[in-house]
């Protein structure tokens, strides 16, 4: 019995290591999607600044008659590629552990129910000897 408790305490403390490892994970594919979500904000207001006036995008700002705007709109391109590529690769490993995770709560519950009916064991073996 003494057995199966620790190994039960051991497997409880892999799956809290799993789960915080989650949160982590978790943590983080939303800071990136929050990210994402910045850009696209940035880039709809630009198109929404740019094309309001009804001038059909022609404005007198020199820098983006000069074309900086479309240097910024590549920069915007490239910077949505790579946080995709970022929220693809969290996404990935939150998956993989989400897997350990789920195995590690089921050799939990495996023990939980062993301890249980090794408990129950051992309390009818102790009334079978106290009655007789």
């Amino acid at each position: 019995m003494q057995g199966i408790r620790e190994l039960r305490r051991l497997s409880g403390l892999v799956l809290e290591a799993e789960l915080a490892d989650l949160k982590k994970l978790s943590g983080e594919l939303e800071e990136v999607t929050g990210a994402v979500a910045r850009l696209a904000a940035a880039r709809r207001d630009h198109f929404t600044k740019r094309h309001s006036d009804g001038r059909d995008g022609w404005t007198d700002d020199p820098a983006l008659r000069l074309g900086r705007d479309l240097l910024w709109l590549d920069w915007q391109r490239v910077q949505a590629a790579r946080l995709g590529l970022q929220q693809a690769a969290i996404a990935a490993r939150r998956e993989e552990r989400l897997v350990t995770a789920r195995h590690a709560l089921g050799r939990v519950q495996v023990l939980d129910t062993v301890a249980e009916r090794a408990r129950q064991e051992t309390a009818r073996t102790r009334a079978r000897r106290a009655g007789t």
